[in-house]
């Protein structure tokens, strides 16, 4: 019994540690499945222009910069993203934070989680998840 219960403690502290590093990878999980969804629906549905004006209307941003971030072969999922982190930033949404969760994403040639990207900005992934969702139902029922 007491061979069990030494095998068992070590396990048991992983497991509480990874709880963190789970949850991490939970929330790009869902940004992930969430942007494909939204993604996937506009385009093959052909309402792309509803995504577009929710993006438009969620973040009080302009055409010009929704075209840009377009421009740039970003899919609806990740400019709702990046949106979503760089309106939690002080100054909120802007050129200069744009650039910098573009930067820290996809900077020295490869790509980090949103999750990752969130904690070094100091600002909350869950919201990014929640503005992808949000934005995947209305476009559901439009």
């Amino acid at each position: 019994m007491n061979k069990i219960l030494l095998m068992l403690v070590p396990i048991l502290g992983v497991l509480l540690l990874g709880v963190g590093v789970n949850a991490l990878a939970d929330d790009n999980l869902l940004l992930a499945q969430n942007s494909l969804h939204l993604d996937y629906k506009a385009e093959k549905t052909g309402w792309p222009t509803v995504v577009f004006d929710q993006l438009k209307n969620e973040f009080k941003v302009s055409d010009a910069r929704l075209y840009s971030m377009r421009e740039k072969k970003m899919s609806y999922g990740e400019i709702s993203t990046v949106l979503s982190l760089a309106e939690q930033m002080p100054g909120g949404i802007s050129d200069k934070n744009i650039q910098k969760v573009l930067t820290l994403r996809r900077g020295d040639g490869y790509e980090i989680g949103w999750g990752h990207v969130a904690r070094a900005l100091k600002v909350q992934v869950v919201r990014a998840v929640e503005h992808v969702q949000k934005m995947d139902a209305v476009a559901l029922f439009s």
